[in-house]
Formats: structure tokens, C-alpha cells, sequence
């Protein structure tokens, strides 16, 4: 059959089966890996400067690294992690789900995004447990609605999930069906005005205290589009992460 080339992150989270390789232009060692095309780190100079290679592309493109920014949104230093949520110890202040949809039904650009969590409080702070393996690929309606309802149906929390789903265009219909099927607890995100930007620098003060919080395992593709967030196509992801972190504080930090 047909062969197809995933991306790091969609082998390294789980979401499909496969090998990562990995093959700079030079080695951390300095080495050259086509040293046939390249026989020497002149020809190399010379090579990135009749192209006019600038630093961002020549970091990313050619070293396969991750280029920080100083403006950049989200570092990779403050993505903090757990190893186990701590059901039974903190007290469980509720199961959350941030739905960035497509669109419109018939958008190809876009994908449906769907991130879920626990949240936890301990000490009267509420903590945002990230769950593994966020829903990210293009979906139908009926597929869209049935999707959030198996990650709902997943949790401990189950019909009472609170669900969020930005409320823009065909999306209020999926708000209107869910709470028609049991999920009363399925509200409208409103942008106020905000684009994927701002909304995701909104989160940055929880993620920076430690309150917002990322499995080991199986969140590389929500992690790269964060971290790389002005250079990624898709992010779709970003978004649905926003959505869930600014409306679980938003409104629920406060509460018992």
C-alpha cells in the first residue's frame, strides 16, 4: 500500500505507529551529514550565504532545532509535567474538555481540536491535569459530536463534564446538540474580541505556576504547536488548550 511520512510529534505522542530518524545538515558534533554535497563547513558558510538562509529557517529547517524567540509565546521551559494525577489525594474539583472546531463543516484548511483534563485542588488551588492524546484531525458533525461525547463518556466525570466549545458560526449548533443529549454542562467560549494569540498568552501566568499541568507521554503534538506557535500552520490544538485552561479558571479557580 500507499507510504506515508508522519511528523515527529504524531509518532513520538502515539497517534500513529512509526520510526523517527532524524537527520540534521550538520551533527551536534559538527559533522556534515552529506558530505559528498558539502565538503567542508566553507562550503557549507558559502552554501547558507548565496541562499541568504536567515538564522530562524537555517535553526529549524536545516538543524531540525526548535528556535526560541525572545518573543516567543510559550518556552520550553515552562511546560511542566506530572506522573500520576492524584485522584484520592486532592480533592476533585471537576472533569474539563476545550473544543476548538473547524470552521465550517466543509473547511479543509482547519481541523477539529479537542483537549481534556482533571481538575484538582489542593490547598484551595485549583491544578489542570492535561490528559494524553488530544483529539486533532478533520471531522464531520455527527463525528464531531460523537467524538466529545466518547472523551467525555471516558472520564470519571462522565455526563457532568464541563465542556467548552467556542461559540462561532455552524459551532453553536454542536453546543445545542450536546446539552439535547444529556451534557447540560456544554457552555459557549466567547472570543471577546481576542485572536489565537492572545487568547493563548491569556494562559501563560497558570502554565508559569506550575497549574497547568502535562502527561509525560502523548501530548508532543499539543507541546510542538505551542512552543513553535508562530511558525506552526496548524493550531488548532493551541487553541483548544486556550479555550480549556482560560474557562476551567476562569471559572472555577475561585470556587470551594
Amino acid at each position: 500500500g500507499a507510504k506515508r511520512i508522519f511528523s515527529a510529534a504524531e509518532v513520538r505522542d502515539g497517534s500513529f505507529e512509526g520510526v523517527f530518524k532524524r537527520y540534521p545538515i550538520l551533527s551536534k558534533s559538527k559533522k556534515i551529514t552529506w558530505p559528498e554535497r558539502w565538503k567542508s563547513q566553507s562550503e557549507l558558510r558559502k552554501f547558507r550565504k548565496k541562499l541568504g538562509i536567515l538564522n530562524r529557517t537555517w535553526e529549524t529547517e536545516y538543524l531540525l532545532n526548535d528556535y526560541v524567540e525572545e518573543d516567543q509565546i510559550v518556552k520550553p521551559e515552562m511546560i511542566k509535567y506530572y506522573d500520576d494525577i492524584p485522584f484520592g489525594a486532592d480533592y476533585l474539583a471537576g472533569g474539563f474538555i476545550g473544543v476548538d472546531l473547524a470552521i465550517s463543516q466543509n473547511d479543509h484548511s482547519s481541523k477539529t481540536a479537542i483537549v481534556s483534563g482533571y481538575g484538582l485542588r489542593q490547598d484551595g488551588k485549583l491544578k489542570l491535569y492535561l490528559l494524553p492524546h488530544p483529539t486533532n484531525k478533520r471531522l464531520h458533525f455527527n463525528e464531531t459530536i460523537n467524538e466529545i461525547k466518547r472523551i467525555a463518556d471516558n472520564m470519571t466525570t462522565g455526563k457532568s463534564t464541563r465542556i467548552f466549545i467556542e461559540d462561532v458560526g455552524y459551532q453553536k449548533s454542536v453546543i445545542e446538540v450536546m446539552k439535547s443529549e444529556g451534557y447540560y454542562n456544554t457552555e459557549s467560549f466567547y472570543t471577546r474580541g481576542q485572536d489565537k494569540e492572545a487568547r493563548l498568552e491569556t494562559t501563560l501566568h497558570n502554565m508559569e505556576q506550575g497549574r497547568v499541568l502535562f502527561p509525560k507521554k502523548g501530548c508532543e503534538t499539543l507541546i510542538t504547536q505551542l512552543v513553535r506557535f508562530k511558525f506552526e500552520t496548524y493550531k488548532d490544538l493551541a487553541d483548544a488548550y486556550a479555550i480549556l485552561v482560560i474557562m476551567t479558571f476562569e471559572k472555577f479557580d475561585k470556587l470551594p
